[in-house]
């Protein structure tokens, strides 16, 4: 007991001079980094009356009204709402060009003029691919076989093309590549 009578002791003589240190140096710099004063007691029945009478008082000249709204925010009409649209993945077209080489009234008379064709302008005609359209005749007697070379990936490139190809003396046509593979 009388050893821990001579440690509170000795704690409370710490204390003291730690408190004596303190002062001296609060005093030496000043009141930049002095203890703050000691307030007033607060009350707290006055904090909750000034923050009751700043909450019940009336906003001068704003005038709102509440109504109920429904569960969604929108008026009910009853009728149970449909599900939103889910959206799918579209595929997307683009249109292929190409030019139009030959026409005949059967495939072998199509191809035998492809053959003349590619034989005479193999340079321009090499890596194009080919599809067969099938078209009525302006008098309806028959169907018409029309042979198409492609694809390209806009009109400029098909025109220039053709363009070449008439040059060289050739029967060309812009069109769209469409029709059956060959």
């Amino acid at each position: 007991m009388r050893v821990l009578r001579r440690q509170v002791e000795q704690l409370a003589r710490r204390e003291e001079t730690l408190n004596e240190r303190l002062s001296a140096l609060e005093s030496a710099l000043g009141p930049q980094t002095s203890a703050l004063p000691p307030q007033q007691p607060i009350d707290p029945a006055a904090v909750a009356k000034r923050r009751q009478s700043r909450l019940s008082a009336p906003v001068p000249g704003a005038d709102v009204s509440y109504l109920p709204l429904p569960e969604d925010g929108f008026a009910s009409t009853g009728v149970t709402p449909s599900p939103l649209p889910v959206a799918s993945i579209t595929k997307t077209t683009r249109t292929l060009f190409a030019i139009e080489v030959a026409k005949a009234a059967s495939m072998e008379e199509l191809m035998e003029r492809w053959k003349t064709l590619k034989k005479k302008h193999e340079d321009l005609l090499g890596a194009l691919k080919l599809r067969t359209q099938k078209s009525e005749r302006g008098d309806g007697s028959h169907a018409e076989l029309k042979l198409v070379a492609g694809p390209f990936s806009n009109a400029a490139d098909a025109a220039k093309l053709c363009a070449k190809l008439k040059a060289a003396g050739a029967a060309c046509a812009e069109t769209v590549f469409t029709g059956e593979e060959m």
